[in-house]
């Protein structure tokens, strides 16, 4: 799956900007899939504050994220 996913970052024609840039858009990604794994865990193995918060930390990432593509799109 991941050497699909990451084969045009090892292309040759791919500069070295061009390859760190695309590492850390999908860098951008990890936040947003911590956060699902701690929401999908069951509040009795987690605790249900820590769900509240994870949930908050989701929203407010998601925000940011739209914020500042929304800053890219029409800026």
């Amino acid at each position: 799956m991941f050497n699909s996913l990451f084969s045009n970052i090892r292309d040759e024609a791919m500069t070295p900007v061009e390859a760190r840039t695309t590492l850390l858009g999908y860098g951008g990604l990890i936040p947003f899939f911590t956060l699902l794994i701690l929401l999908w865990l069951p509040s009795s193995l987690i605790g249900s504050t820590t769900l509240v918060r994870a949930l908050n930390w989701g929203m407010m990432y998601s925000a940011i994220s739209l914020s500042f593509m929304g800053g890219i799109h029409w800026g």
